[in-house]
């Protein structure tokens, strides 16, 4: 299944002011380039997938029906899907718009909304978009900036000499302060408001407003917010997506423990290296290890039955000559241990496996018979 986002439907509409583009005059198709170029630049830092899954639902949902057949103007899709620079592989060339109802039938029927900062970034770009689309059908693009720091401008740019808009309200909260010099025949800073209505000298205006911040301690939070403008030639909304500055002391404890959690990372990488060339040692030592060679032993008194020679009496522990690294030989030894310490002689100290083959009771201790295996890395 392939999950896609979901947004609203004035986003969905953001298609039909692309259909308009191809009615344009040449001056409007300028307006036009102007309305993508700043969806461009809105959506720049965002994940192309991200972006193309969600212009893929819209044009879905725009020219297919829920079964998979299309709806709509075939020239209309056309238009909207090369505006939209989506990188679909299309078989024919000719009947492009029934084969991407068809192929992406299964993803809009399987789709689920995901609720995520890209997905606002491209929904709020597209809704940008779609206002200037619709104002540049008027005759004038309006577009915005945000620059990240509080500031936001809005331009407006006319290309009918024969028409002059006005700005007849903005609407923003109280955190901002909207000025200009456009709207004063003497050319003067002054601030706007939402009261009156505005005449530009010009053709091309610009209206810069900047907020106040919220603060947290040393951090300066910038929250969700939107500013509307009402001209002669439709309105437009500029979304600003939430932003946070960290302070001094916060930015510098962030870099402090980003460098921190940088070096732990390189400090786990060279933990499985060194983990990892172990394992290598021991997989290539466990290839290596075989038969060393190989043994027989008993153990029973003197006067008993044996199957191998030497015959070892645990009434008198190890022999001295079968002794190794200091071993001594304590007064209480036992079948078993004296069974093992005479198999590391054996095996000069190696790994060792012992077997024994028949046991039964009598004399002081009773009677066994033993095979050992010494285990170790052959050398080629």
């Amino acid at each position: 299944m392939v999950i896609r986002p979901k947004y609203s439907l004035k986003v969905m509409a953001t298609i039909a002011g692309l259909a308009a583009i191809a009615t344009m005059s040449a001056s409007a198709m300028e307006s036009a380039r102007i309305c993508k170029d700043v969806y461009q630049d809105a959506t720049r830092n965002i994940t192309k997938s991200v972006e193309v899954s969600e212009v893929v639902h819209d044009l879905y949902s725009r020219y297919c029906r829920a079964d998979g057949s299309t709806k709509g103007n075939a020239g209309d899709f056309g238009l909207a899907y090369e505006a939209l620079d989506v990188n679909f592989s299309f078989s024919s060339s000719e009947n492009k718009h029934s084969e991407f109802c068809s192929t992406e039938y299964e993803n809009f029927k399987d789709y689920v909304r995901i609720d995520r900062y890209d997905n606002h970034v491209v929904v709020a770009a597209l809704s940008s978009f779609n206002d200037c689309i619709s104002s540049a059908k008027q005759g004038m693009a309006i577009s915005h900036t945000d620059y990240g720091n509080g500031t936001v401008v809005i331009h407006g740019r006319s290309f009918d000499p024969n028409f002059k808009p006005t700005i007849d309200n903005i609407v923003a909260d109280e955190s901002f302060t909207c000025t200009s010099v456009d709207f004063n025949s003497r050319g003067k800073k002054r601030v706007v408001r939402g009261d009156k209505v505005l005449e530009p000298n010009g053709h091309s205006w610009n209206i810069s407003c900047t907020r106040e911040p919220e603060l947290d301690g040393t951090n300066v939070i910038y929250p969700r917010t939107s500013i509307g403008v009402a001209t002669s030639a439709g309105t437009y909304v500029a979304t600003l997506i939430e932003s946070t500055r960290l302070g001094f002391r916060d930015a510098k404890a962030l870099i402090s423990e980003t460098d921190r959690l940088a070096a732990e990372l390189d400090q786990t990488k060279a933990a499985l290296n060194e983990a990892q060339a172990k394992a290598d040692a021991e997989e290539a030592r466990a290839n290596s290890i075989g038969v060393l060679k190989w043994g027989t032993f008993s153990l029973g008194e003197y006067d008993g039955p044996a199957l191998f020679r030497p015959r070892l009496d645990s009434r008198n522990g190890l022999p001295s000559q079968y002794r190794i690294n200091g071993l001594t030989s304590p007064s209480n030894f036992s079948n078993t241990t004296l069974a093992d310490d005479y198999a590391r002689y054996l095996c000069n100290g190696s790994k060792f496996v012992r077997y024994e083959l028949r046991s039964r009771p009598g004399g002081c201790c009773g009677y066994s018979d033993h095979i050992v295996i010494c285990l170790g890395e052959i050398q080629d």
